[in-house]
């Protein structure tokens, strides 16, 4: 247990310190925007590329560790889904951000200095390997099935599964993770 403490502790501690020293009025909040635009846009893809590029994968395939982690996303996600739609009456619209939000983990801001504290590098290199194509399939499922559920509710939308297809495409390849 007090490992557990000593591992996750400091990472609270410092969004603590952050939160603190903006409601103190020591620095304004746009600063912190800035420095999370830094962290997302150049250095967190500065470390996945230097952690893949450097990993010693000894021959293994990810294949294997995304099954294991994607399973885990499709059950989080279809239990967030079924909530939302059955449980709470909501439709197929908020049944498919429900199954996003249930399932979108903060890999990036808490996940990699907690990996890194608990597990070391390897544990890095295993996420590195996971938020590789975290977004793009997130991003793609999320998309296809809200599109789904559109037209669904809605009726006939005007957009193309080409035109859809094309359009995630491109906001992946602007993403800078």
């Amino acid at each position: 247990m007090s490992a557990i403490i000593l591992d996750v502790l400091p990472i609270f501690i410092l969004i603590l310190i952050g939160w603190v020293i903006v409601r103190s009025g020591l620095m304004a909040s746009n600063v912190g925007d800035a420095l999370s635009e830094f962290v997302f846009k150049i250095a967190v893809p500065l470390l996945l590329f230097r952690t893949i590029a450097e990993a010693d994968f000894h021959g293994a395939s990810p294949f294997r560790l995304w099954i294991v982690y994607f399973s885990g996303v499709a059950i989080t996600w279809t239990a967030g889904h079924i909530a939302a739609t059955r449980l709470f009456n909501r439709d197929e619209r908020i049944g498919v951000l429900a199954g996003v939000s249930s399932a979108f983990a903060n890999n990036v801001f808490i996940g990699l200095p907690l990996v890194q504290r608990t597990v070391g590098d390897e544990g890095l290199v295993a996420l590195s390997i996971l938020l590789a194509v975290h977004l793009p399939v997130m991003m793609v499922a999320g998309t296809v099935l809200m599109e789904h559920a559109e037209r669904k509710i809605a009726g006939k939308s005007d957009r193309s599964m080409i035109f859809v297809l094309r359009q995630i495409a491109v906001n992946l390849i602007r993403n800078p993770l």
